[in-house]
C-alpha cells in the first residue's frame, strides 16, 4: 500500500492542479491501511512501513514526500498516545498538507539555485492556496475540517513566527506534529536547491537547534526519544567495519531497547543483525551505497506481510 498511496496521492495533487473538486475516500482508505500496519502485532510490518519512508522521489518529490510524511506523522502520533479515529484525520491532514504546492510552477519548486525574494513569496502563498483546494473537495466532514486547518498552518512557527502570517496564537497539535515530520522528511531528501542531504542522525540535530522557535519543545523532544539515537534509515559502520543500515530503531518512546541492523552487503541473507556494535554512522553516504540501500529497505520486507 506504499507506493499505491503515492500512485493515489499523484492523482489528487493532479486533480488540484487542474483545478477538479478533490475525492478524498480512496485516500481515506490508504490511511486506514497505514494504520492498520502500524497497529499490526508483528512488529515488523510497522517498522517496515517506516523504513519505506527512506524511498525518497519515487514518482516525482511531492506526492512521495507526502506520503512520507503521512506515514511518519501517525506513527509519531501513534507513540504519543492518539487515539485511531484522531489517526485517521491526522493522515489525511498530512498527505494534504502540501496540496497548495500543485498548483506551483514546477520550475521554482525544483529551482537549482536561490529562491528570489518574488519567487519566495509566491512559495509562501501555497498554505492559501490548500485551503482554496480544500474548499472544492466534496467531502465534507472532520478530516476536511482539521486538514484545512493543518493546511493553513503547518508553517506558523511555535514562537509566532513562520507563515502565513495570523491573527490568532493558538496552536494546532496536527500541525506541530505534521510540521516536524515534515521538516524531516524534506531535510533527509534530495533536493535541486540544497548541495547536501542530511543524514537521519543529522537532521535530528538541526530539529533539536530549532525547539522552542521552530518546533514545539515538548514534541521535539518526544520526537528525538521516538526516532531514537540512530533513527531508521541511518547507514552506520559496524566493529567489523562493515556498512549495515538501521531498520529499526532503538526507541525510548517506543520501548525497544536495541536496534536492528541490515548489512547492505546482504552477507546476512536479510536477517536484521542485532549482536555487533556500532561504531557510529556515517556523516556521509557515499554514493555507491544508495542502491545497496535500496536493496536492503525492500529486503528487510521480505519477512513482512506486504506493505
Amino acid at each position: 500500500s506504499y507506493f499505491r498511496g503515492i500512485q493515489i496521492t499523484r492523482q489528487l495533487y493532479r486533480d488540484a492542479r487542474e483545478g477538479r473538486p478533490i475525492r478524498l475516500k480512496t485516500t481515506k482508505r490508504v490511511v486506514q491501511n497505514y494504520i492498520d500496519a502500524l497497529e499490526d502485532k508483528q512488529d515488523d510490518r510497522a517498522d517496515f512501513l517506516v523504513l519505506l519512508t527512506e524511498i525518497k522521489n519515487w514518482q516525482g518529490y511531492l506526492f512521495n514526500h507526502a506520503v512520507n510524511t503521512c506515514i511518519l506523522s501517525l506513527a509519531f502520533a501513534r507513540a504519543l498516545g492518539v487515539n485511531r479515529d484522531a489517526l485517521r484525520d491526522l493522515g489525511i491532514c498530512a498527505i494534504t498538507v502540501d496540496i497548495g504546492n500543485a498548483s506551483l510552477d514546477s520550475d521554482v519548486l525544483d529551482k537549482a539555485g536561490p529562491l528570489t525574494d518574488e519567487e519566495w513569496e509566491v512559495i509562501q502563498t501555497h498554505p492559501i492556496r490548500a485551503v482554496h483546494v480544500l474548499a472544492n473537495s466534496q467531502d465534507m466532514d472532520t478530516a476536511l475540517i482539521r486538514a484545512v486547518m493543518a493546511g493553513l498552518t503547518h508553517h506558523r512557527h511555535h514562537d509566532g513566527g513562520g507563515y502565513p502570517a495570523l491573527r490568532f496564537e493558538k496552536h494546532y497539535l496536527f500541525s506541530e506534529i505534521i510540521s516536524i515530520c515534515d521538516r524531516y522528511d524534506a531535510m533527509t531528501t534530495a533536493r535541486p536547491y540544497r548541495s547536501n542531504t542530511l543524514t537521519p542522525p543529522q537532521a535530528v540535530r538541526e530539529l533539536t537547534k530549532m525547539a522552542g522557535t521552530v518546533f514545539n519543545p515538548l514534541l521535539i523532544k518526544a520526537f528525538v526519544n521516538w526516532l531514537g539515537d540512530i533513527p531508521v534509515g541511518t547507514i552506520v559502520v559496524l566493529e567489523n567495519n562493515q556498512l549495515g543500515m538501521v531498520v529499526s530503531s532503538a526507541s525510548r518512546l517506543g520501548g525497544r531497547k536495541k536496534p536492528k541492523i541490515q548489512l547492505l552487503d546482504g552477507s546476512d541473507e536479510g536477517a536484521p543483525i542485532t549482536a555487533h556494535n556500532v561504531k557510529g554512522a556515517l556523516n556521509t553516504v557515499p554514493a555507491n551505497t544508495h542502491f545497496a540501500k535500496a536493496n536492503a529497505i525492500l529486503g528487510s520486507g521480505q519477512s513482512s506481510e506486504d506493505s
